[in-house]
């Protein structure tokens, strides 16, 4: 589920134009091989997404701190963070996406942020 809510441009869409562009966004992968005629998949972003967090984990593991990532996670790495989400979202959820703090060893903290569920639309949490 695209958090538009958390976008740092401006939307202002209708009910209809919001939900036509969160159905683009999660169809995207499948638009690319549709226009690669099959001969290809969207794995260009996926690989640069990845990319990206690997470069933020291993600052992490090299002691770096104040490492933030979003992250789809399981709410269970950080029980504290992850009950807090829960309760906040009013649902009991194993997985959500959030802000994470990453840090050595492995570790994360789940950044359970008011603002954020906050600004969640409707239509976001409806698709839970």
């Amino acid at each position: 589920m695209p958090l538009l809510s958390q976008s740092s441009h401006p939307l202002s869409l209708s009910t209809t134009e919001y939900e036509a562009l969160v159905k683009r966004i999660q169809s995207g992968g499948d638009e690319v091989v549709r226009a690669k005629n099959g001969a290809s998949a969207a794995t260009l972003s996926m690989a640069y997404a990845g990319a990206e967090f690997t470069v933020k984990v291993l600052r992490a593991l090299k002691g770096e701190k104040g490492i933030i990532a979003p992250s789809f996670v399981h709410l269970d790495a950080d029980k504290a963070g992850g009950a807090a989400l829960k309760k906040e979202l009013g649902q009991d959820l194993d997985f959500f996406s959030s802000k994470i703090e990453l840090g050595a060893r492995t570790s994360i903290w789940i950044h359970v942020e008011a603002m954020l569920i906050a600004m969640l639309c409707i239509t976001s949490l409806r698709a839970l």
